[in-house]
């Protein structure tokens, strides 16, 4: 079997670097493998190494480059096999479409990971045959496949993604909130758990200034938090830092909550927004708690923020979101196709807190077109 030339692009924070040690272990002798946690760093190395072969993180597949998919910069203009992978068995369908040789669930179950590696070494030594179609993931036990899509809830003019039925809300007991008010967004929340760092890493990649200041409770032991924050600050547009007490929220900035301390705003008149990181009890047993920062984002910011939740387990933010859009806010939700968990966004979308509902590709470009009032 001829030695390999793979270049592997993922993120370190997930883990992604332990493929590219592991397919050197199992591909053919004399096999080279390399890794990329950054897009633009990913091209430049494509150059210099000239990979027969790329492994992707299918959460990066659709961040955009001078307008254009990520990969179908990989497939058309540089003409590369890509073999996907992703924790979504649902991703098949959308990676086929996009041009992916394969597609492979690489499974959370630390058990499961020895076949992972295995199968993937096995799919890069047969695309030796390039016209060969693309067929479903087979080793790696996952969700069952969604029901036939209907179409997200969604802005005008973004591309069409496929999407899981959403349920519809009931109706409210009370009035409906009033729509934000025009005038610039100040402060943009979010909100994220299971799943979610690999769900804010796409979305800050598609982030660039100029945007107000940025606010996040990730449920993450005190330990990562600043591992998360120094990682994507390495690799996104942005300026981004774990939280700390005293903190003045500054455009272009993204203030990730830190383990083990909730947050909350503070501000003395007309001056400037603050961060108050302080420890205290779990709520929905989380120490972040999304609830206790959007709760402070509705009163001290009102119509001028807008508040953002991601893939999670649970029902945390969902009643910070709800006052939120009450307060005026405009509000965005991940939909369930795209989340790892769609617990969190579940909650907050059937009790009426969520304007838009979006797969996580899109939610940049609604963030950027919201902040931007577009």
């Amino acid at each position: 079997m001829p030695a390999l030339r793979i270049l592997v692009i993922g993120n370190h924070i997930l883990g992604d670097n332990k493929i590219a040690q592991e397919l050197a272990l199992r591909l053919p002798k004399g096999s080279q493998v390399e890794f990329s946690s950054d897009a633009d760093e990913a091209l430049n190395k494509i150059r210099l190494f000239n990979p027969s072969a790329v492994v992707l993180n299918f959460s990066m597949a659709l961040l955009r480059i001078d307008g254009e998919m990520f990969i179908n910069i990989l497939i058309k203009q540089k003409h590369l096999p890509v073999i996907a992978f992703g924790r979504i068995a649902s991703s098949h369908q959308t990676a086929q479409r996009l041009g992916a040789r394969k597609y492979m669930v690489r499974s959370s179950d630390p058990l499961l990971s020895d076949h992972f590696y295995h199968m993937l070494a096995d799919e890069l030594q047969n695309l030796s045959s390039p016209a060969a179609p693309m067929q479903p993931a087979r080793a790696v036990p996952a969700r069952p496949a969604p029901p036939p899509p209907r179409p997200a809830i969604r802005s005008p003019g973004l591309p069409p993604l496929p999407s899981r039925p959403m349920p519809a809300p009931p109706a409210p007991a009370t009035a409906a909130p009033p729509p934000r008010k025009d005038g610039p967004i100040e402060l943009i929340a979010i909100g994220s758990s299971t799943g979610g760092t690999e769900a804010l890493s796409v979305l800050l990649h598609g982030l660039k200034p100029p945007l107000p200041g940025i606010v996040i409770v990730q449920h993450i032991p005190a330990m990562f938090s600043k591992l998360l924050a120094n990682r994507l600050n390495e690799e996104c547009p942005l300026s981004i830092k774990e939280a700390e007490t005293g903190d003045k929220v500054e455009p272009n900035h993204v203030y990730i909550a830190p383990g083990g301390k909730h947050m909350t705003l503070q501000r003395t008149g007309s001056g400037p927004l603050t961060l108050d990181c302080t420890a205290g009890p779990p709520v929905h047993s989380c120490c972040p708690a999304v609830d206790v920062l959007f709760d402070t984002v509705a009163d001290l910011v009102g119509d001028k923020a807008l508040g953002v939740i991601l893939t999670g387990m649970g029902r945390d933010g969902a009643d910070g979101l709800s006052k939120m859009r009450a307060r005026g806010a405009y509000t965005l939700g991940q939909d369930e196709a795209t989340c790892v968990v769609y617990g969190m966004p579940k909650a907050a979308f059937d009790q009426g807190a969520v304007c838009e509902q979006l797969p996580l590709p899109d939610i940049a470009a609604a963030i950027t077109r919201v902040a931007n009032n577009k």
